[in-house]
Order: C-alpha cells, then sequence, then structure tokens
C-alpha cells in the first residue's frame, strides 16, 4: 500500500519503481517544489548555525563540535542542491520531463538528508548534560577494620645485622 505525503504546496509517493527508476512521482509545479526544498535546507543551515553561535556563547566544546560537523554536512548538501536546481530550471525552460524528475529527485533526497541532520543537531547534547550538580561522598567504614594502621610498625622490629644470602654458593 503506498501512502502519500505532503512535500511543500503537492503530494509525493515514496516509492521506487524498478525498471523504471523513478524514486517519486511529484504531482504539482516541479520547480516551485524544488525552490521551497532548496529554501528549507537553507533555513535548516541557519537554524544549525544558530544553535552552534548559542554553543559557541556558553563555550561548550561538546556542542560546538557536534554541531560543526553538522552545519559542514548541511553546507555539503547546500553545494549540490544549487546547482541541481538550477538544472530543474534549465530541465524545465527545455521541457525535458526526465531531467526534470532526475534534479526534483535529487533536490529531494538532499532535502531529506538535511532533515535528518537538523534532528541529528537538535539532538546534540553539551556539557550541560554530563553535570548534574555538586559531587558528595559518603565513606561507611566497617566496624571489625582496626584503627591503627598495620603497615606502622614499630621500627626496632626492623633486623639491622641481618646479611642477605650469597647470590652463588661457588664464591
Amino acid at each position: 500500500m503506498l501512502f502519500a505525503k505532503p512535500v511543500g504546496k503537492s503530494w509525493m509517493l515514496p516509492f521506487a519503481v524498478v525498471g523504471i527508476g523513478v524514486a517519486g512521482v511529484a504531482f504539482g509545479d516541479p520547480l516551485s517544489e524544488g525552490r521551497d526544498m532548496t529554501s528549507e535546507i537553507r533555513n535548516t543551515e541557519a537554524r544549525i548555525s544558530k544553535l552552534s553561535n548559542d554553543a559557541s556563547r556558553k563555550k561548550d566544546m561538546v556542542k560546538i563540535n557536534c554541531l560543526a560537523d553538522k552545519l559542514s554536512k548541511v553546507r555539503g548538501h547546500i553545494a549540490l542542491a544549487s546547482p541541481a536546481l538550477a538544472a530543474l530550471q534549465t530541465a524545465n525552460d527545455r521541457g525535458d520531463a526526465g531531467a526534470r524528475q532526475h534534479e526534483l529527485t535529487r533536490i529531494t533526497i538532499l532535502s531529506q538528508k538535511v532533515a535528518v541532520l537538523n534532528t541529528e543537531a537538535e539532538n546534540c547534547i553539551g556539557d550541560d548534560a554530563s553535570y548534574v550538580g555538586k559531587t558528595t561522598v559518603d565513606v561507611d567504614v566497617d566496624p571489625s577494620i582496626p584503627e591503627e594502621d598495620p603497615t606502622k610498625g614499630p621500627l626496632d622490629t626492623v633486623p639491622t645485622n641481618f646479611r642477605p644470602p650469597a647470590a652463588s654458593p661457588f664464591i
């Protein structure tokens, strides 16, 4: 059974037709869909960048590193989505349905990957998650343990005239 999901202003059927190679069939204007998805990718970059700036202000290095990783991946996807949108425009102007569908599929996949990265960025945890408060230590000593230190004995019990045995009996 196929379930259509909303993508921008139209609906997308998420299936792959074996032999034809269609990753999804869009109903609506592919160019506006591509623009909407590319715009959402850029909005995601701005959100992650804001999270990174907030972590920088708090000097939370764990969160900064996590967000920097996600942000660099999103920027890489933007670098791929921008030419794909331009190619979608070109294919749309030429009336090339196959190229139009291919470029829209590329943008859709990039949009989905960026959505996953956005979720991962929102879940980046930093130093604040590892700090739970002041540490207190409670020590319970078994009452059967003697108070005196058994390693400290009187110094006169160590023999002073003791000579170790010869290393070899032939000397």
